[in-house]
């Protein structure tokens, strides 16, 4: 169900940032009005519109359950459906959670806590649009997860509401949303540092084991996953991509001895 106290902050944010003139300064991020009130709208837009379309009583019934086939599931994702294991779904719910807090590693840098109210204002549109994307996605397709078809899984675990919610994975999003958003931020702020690939790879390597334990625990196909991923991988990078700062600025610097004028487009 919309949570109020999130939406509340959402909108707090979205009315303070349009009393503020444009933001300008030399990070590699600038926050504008126009920009923030169009991403937190359709953030705000987007949860609502799944409050009212989702069916929070909808489960299967028994006879649905027991007319179920392996079979029934793609070639694809047909493996997904002989999966179950609690240690896995343990698992996932650790690494979503180190993945959905690592941003806050940011903050260790003195550069990057000096932006914490745009790199915060950024994270909050990023999550509010790839959470409400897969929550209605969710809502929409009411996909059984994968140990539906498990006989080895107990009929009422598979009545419950949660059972149709596989499409996509919102474990996956999560992970990639916050990780691809981790990775670019510190990208933006350091591209010359020789940390930039191995903070990549782990991140991305932290949220593709998300999705990896997810599957094995039966809760999600391969498709879900990888749509949970693109969905993440889009918010994570295309809010600060948007927020670029392109301004260009002039530096006066030594050259062979004497002095010349170098025009430079900042963070580009």
């Amino acid at each position: 169900m919309l949570d109020y106290k999130c939406l509340a902050l959402y909108i707090s944010v979205m009315i303070i940032l349009l009393s503020l003139p444009a933001v300008a300064s030399d990070t590699p991020y600038e926050l504008s009005p126009v920009k923030e009130a169009t991403l937190l709208g359709i953030g705000t837009a987007i949860n609502i519109t799944n409050y009212f379309i989702a069916d929070y009583q909808s489960t299967l019934t028994q006879d649905d359950i027991n007319s179920l086939s392996h079979n029934d599931v793609n070639w694809f994702d047909r493996s997904a459906t002989y999966n179950w294991s609690s240690r896995y779904d343990t698992m996932s719910n650790v690494t979503v959670g180190v993945a959905f807090f690592m941003p806050l590693s940011l903050l260790f840098y003195e550069s990057i806590r000096s932006d914490i109210f745009t790199i915060s204002v950024l994270y909050i549109e990023t999550w509010m649009l790839a959470n409400g994307i897969k929550d209605c996605l969710k809502s929409l397709t009411g996909r059984p997860r994968p140990y539906v078809y498990n006989e080895d899984v107990d009929d009422n675990v598979k009545l419950t509401r949660d059972a149709i919610r596989s499409f996509p994975s919102g474990h996956t999003t999560t992970a990639f949303f916050s990780t691809v958003f981790f990775a670019t931020v510190f990208s933006d702020y350091y591209p010359q540092s020789q940390w930039k690939l191995p903070v990549w790879i782990a991140s991305i390597g932290l949220a593709t084991a998300t999705g990896f334990f997810r599957y094995k625990a039966g809760k999600h196909y391969p498709t879900d996953i990888i749509t949970g991923a693109v969905i993440g991988s889009a918010a994570g990078y295309g809010v600060p991509y948007i927020h670029r700062n392109t301004r260009c600025s002039v530096a006066i610097v030594p050259v062979s001895g004497s002095f010349g004028i170098v025009l430079m487009k900042e963070f580009d």
